[in-house]
């Protein structure tokens, strides 16, 4: 409090650095995300580099936390490497909240496939559809990424969680019929297709 009144930066650089170490040596993963944030605001923009390397530390004790990617994520900007950036934006997906969910989701499928990855373009679908499981731009990307892939039972799978949201019954049967039509003539499964 002292250091930050007296505008003191690099002798408050300096604690909260002793801080960040103990906190890992005491494998305090909060206390080594909030120091990191807090050593990454003080840097501002005059030491980008100390910044990211803080919060890339930080990343290795709290992998999942949401502040560290997107303050990472602003730090390397636009022109960081597509892979890393497609990375820490499939990390922030998981620990998103349902209204970023379908726009990123969406927005990283395009980067993977873009960087040759379709496995990881689908994962990042599946796992936006998990966290916004209403989000109808998502299902129809989902949808006709399993029909690609020739994937029929998910697709199948996915139909029937959707026409069980719907509150709509004549769409409803309509998307049941489709999840039927799959299980019979895709997969062979009479018994799904009945059920």
């Amino acid at each position: 409090d002292i250091y930050q009144r007296l505008g003191m930066k690099d002798e408050l650089a300096e604690l909260l650095t002793t801080q960040f170490d103990r906190a890992r040596e005491r494998q305090d993963g909060e206390a080594v995300a909030r120091i990191a944030l807090e050593l990454g605001e003080l840097y501002g923009p005059r030491c980008n580099a100390e910044a990211v390397q803080a919060y890339r530390t930080a990343l290795e004790w709290a992998p999942e936390h949401a502040g560290l990617l997107r303050a990472l994520l602003k730090r390397l900007g636009r022109e960081a490497d597509p892979r890393e950036r497609a990375g820490l934006e499939h990390a922030l997906l998981k620990s998103t909240s349902v209204l970023e969910a379908e726009k990123l989701a969406l927005s990283l499928s395009q980067t993977w496939e873009k960087l040759g990855e379709p496995a990881r373009a689908l994962e990042a679908l599946e796992e936006g559809h998990r966290v916004h499981p209403v989000g109808t731009r998502l299902r129809d990307q989902l949808e006709g990424a399993y029909a690609k892939a020739q994937m029929w039972r998910p697709l199948a799978e996915l139909i029937e969680r959707d026409a069980t949201r719907l509150k709509n019954r004549g769409e409803a049967v309509t998307r049941l019929k489709s999840a039927a039509a799959l299980h019979r003539d895709q997969l062979g499964d009479l018994v799904a297709a009945a059920g």
